[in-house]
């Protein structure tokens, strides 16, 4: 297992949909067998209000939390504080595993968490409007697994976009945890035909 981390303490700012930016470059290169994401302190009075995004080096990103609670009814967007929170896309298909269904009774929230989109919330989600309702489903695809296979190497960026028109937040620090890819070595051995004691001997 291998964790890269930054510490930026950066404002969030107000009412931004770009949000603030946080860079991390990575100089060694893994290939990478499962990906987690960890949130190691986030500040935030209603968390609800935030979608935190992760961009990989080679372009892809993917909001790995989007209004935690804030589309429940009722709604349950309050609760500040994300500390030592991990999000990961192994973990079971259950409503416990599920941030967007967290209650803001519990914060504030840590522990280890399905991607915003992987969670089972989504399948029974009916906005309103429109009418008749959309259909929505969640993503049967890991957020994070379509990253596997990818180099750690490159500049890895984190966005928090806050909703809030009045609440500011700091994002202090967070993580990335790698397991790399294993490879298993053989000793070489060579398809030519060689002469030993006389007799032709090899495949």
């Amino acid at each position: 297992m291998a964790v890269w981390w930054l510490w930026p303490i950066l404002a969030i700012p107000t009412s931004s949909v770009d949000g603030v930016d946080s860079a991390m470059d990575i100089v060694d290169d893994h290939d990478i067998a499962d990906l987690d994401f960890r949130i190691d302190s986030l500040v935030h009075p209603v968390s609800g209000h935030l979608s935190v995004m992760l961009r990989a080096p080679n372009g892809y990103g993917s909001d790995l939390i989007f209004k935690r609670g804030a589309l429940m009814v009722p709604n349950q967007g309050g609760g500040a504080d994300f500390n030592a929170l991990v999000i990961d896309d192994d973990l079971p298909l259950a409503s416990s595993e599920d941030l967007n269904q967290s209650l803001s009774t519990q914060a504030p929230f840590t522990g280890d968490w399905l991607p915003a989109f992987n969670g089972p919330f989504w399948d029974g989600y009916r906005p309103s409007p429109p009418t008749p309702p959309a259909d929505i489903h969640r993503d049967a695809t890991g957020q994070l697994s379509r990253l596997d296979g990818l180099g750690t190497q490159g500049r890895w960026h984190v966005n928090v976009a806050n909703g809030s028109a009045t609440l500011t937040g700091t994002l202090v620090g967070w993580s990335l945890i790698v397991k790399p890819r294993e490879y298993v070595c053989v000793p070489y051995q060579s398809a030519d035909i060689v002469f030993r004691d006389g007799f032709e001997s090899g495949p």
